[in-house]
């Protein structure tokens, strides 16, 4: 028997640091699952992406999975979306997940750390493209 215990985590400055995965994210309205380990103190006036992939117009193509100001997460379709009511810039680490039914009446869901934060739907059609990568700490324009 193998006991793993990796114990590591990456470190985003909030500038210029960012993964590019070689994966495509969900495609069209596809159900899927967004999920993340982050902690932060900071109270930006900005966002900063934690997750982000598609393609930036038409609208509904691209879905992102932000840390906004005031210490909110927000989940976007296409620039559409809704923020948490919890705040998240205590210091500790929070895990961040979003839900995407497109067959329940309530379509997108978003827990921190297991609690149902609250659910909401899109203005914005999902039609998520996989012209970009998965994104981690960078939005997809920003892309070369």
């Amino acid at each position: 028997m193998t006991n793993l215990s990796a114990q590591v985590a990456l470190s985003f400055d909030g500038l210029d640091d960012y993964v590019e995965t070689s994966i495509a994210g969900p495609q069209g309205n596809a159900d899927r699952t967004v999920e993340c380990w982050f902690r932060t103190s900071n109270g930006m006036a900005a966002q900063q992406v934690l997750v982000d992939w598609g393609s930036m117009s038409p609208l509904g193509q691209r879905f992102t999975l932000n840390y906004i100001y005031n210490g909110l997460l927000r989940i976007e379709v296409g620039g559409n979306g809704f923020n948490s009511t919890a705040v998240v810039n205590d210091g500790n680490w929070h895990h961040v997940a979003v839900s995407y039914d497109n067959s329940a009446s309530l379509k997108a869901c978003l827990y921190i750390d297991g609690v149902l934060d609250q659910c909401n739907n899109f203005t914005q059609v999902v039609n998520t493209s996989n012209t970009m990568p998965i994104q981690i700490g960078r939005r997809i324009d920003l892309a070369k």
